[in-house]
């Protein structure tokens, strides 16, 4: 969307929106019900026998952290620059233990090149659109927004070798050509209509 539509939505939404307050009421009892289902779920695999304390920890806190985050600019629909960086903060912050997660259960015997360069560029691909998504206008219309993408896609491109290259050398000349221009096009600025 460009600026000038982002702007009529929200005068659109605002007869339609929640005070701000009322905004963070929601958004923090929305926490702790999730916070409260992820207890009651370990309490549960608790009682019946099947706790792998480190496993469940790890994965109750990534629960309540995509909890914490993704809802974020859904629920807070105040637009102002400290929802914002909130918003960006979080979602940047919660990519580093997904990550760490994914790495550490892959395991050495499945760690290779190959999957590292698989795991690169499919978090590349869940944290830029989720980005886009939730930050349209960061990514500007000007060079400085082509050159993003432009050096985001070799990234892309440079992971995604990795992978194919456990093919052969046309599946990275051929394939990874093509995956790297969709994913250009699927990040560049949007155009106006």
């Amino acid at each position: 969307m460009t600026e000038e539509e982002i702007s009529i939505t929200d005068k659109l939404e605002e007869g339609y929106r929640l005070r701000f307050p009322a905004q963070i009421m929601i958004y923090l009892l929305f926490l702790l019900g999730v916070a409260v289902g992820v207890y009651m779920f370990n309490v549960y695999m608790w009682d019946i026998g099947q706790w792998d304390s480190t496993y469940r920890t790890e994965i109750s806190l990534l629960i309540f952290l995509f909890a914490l985050t993704l809802p974020f600019p859904i629920i807070i629909k105040e637009r102002n620059a400290m929802t914002y960086a909130t918003a960006n903060g979080m979602f940047f912050a919660l990519l580093l233990p997904v990550t760490a997660f994914i790495l550490l259960h892959l395991g050495e015997d499945q760690l290779s090149t190959a999957s590292i360069g698989l795991l690169i560029a499919s978090v590349e691909i869940f944290a830029i659109e989720t980005y886009h998504h939730m930050s349209p206008l960061q990514l500007r219309r000007d060079p400085t927004g082509y050159i993003i993408a432009v050096i985001l896609a070799v990234i892309f491109f440079a992971a995604i070798s990795l992978f194919l290259i456990e093919f052969a050398w046309t599946w990275v000349v051929f394939l990874g050509t093509l995956l790297t221009l969709l994913f250009l096009y699927a990040i560049l600025p949007e155009m106006p209509i």
